[in-house]
């Protein structure tokens, strides 16, 4: 499954081939209607399974599109992915940038630096889209599991 801002540009690339691998895509829209998602603001419809019409505008549909996600990649990008990057790393998300795209992505580093956070979130750096893919999701499927056996033992005691 695919969460998007579904807008132009990257992230209507990454529903697109996520579509085409038969994934499903929402996309996450700053409209109330579909009349205003496409009409308002122009943004597509096509690659998207379903659209989350939020009516909080560019910036305020960043809350909703990062909380639904469990990991959070950052592929070039503007304002609106410092953002998200922002919102993904407050939250704990798992951080995936993906490196040699410039914009965004080529200054997460030094604004992560600049938060100096030691318990922030991981946040993993690649040139390799699918080796960056790859191994958040190991580190997700990591988590989840500690995640799990943690839940198990707090029941357990419960009980």
């Amino acid at each position: 499954m695919l969460v998007t801002g579904a807008c132009h540009g990257t992230p209507l690339a990454a529903a697109e081939g996520a579509h085409r691998e038969g994934a499903l895509v929402i996309g996450v829209s700053p409209g109330m209607s579909l009349a205003e998602h496409t009409l308002k603001y122009g943004s597509p419809v096509e690659h998207h399974d379903v659209l989350v019409f939020t009516g909080s505008g560019l910036m305020g549909r960043e809350v909703v599109n990062i909380r639904t996600s469990e990991m959070v990649v950052v592929a070039g990008g503007h304002a609106g992915t410092l953002g998200e990057l922002a919102i993904a790393y407050v939250e704990g998300k798992i951080i995936g940038v993906l490196m040699g795209l410039g914009g965004a992505s080529k200054i997460v580093r030094q604004i992560l630096r600049t938060c100096h956070n030691d318990d922030g979130p991981p946040v993993l750096y690649d040139h390799d889209p699918h080796r960056l893919v790859n191994r958040m999701m190991t580190l997700y499927r990591e988590r989840r599991r500690s995640r799990t056996r943690g839940l198990a033992a707090s029941l357990k005691q419960a009980f």
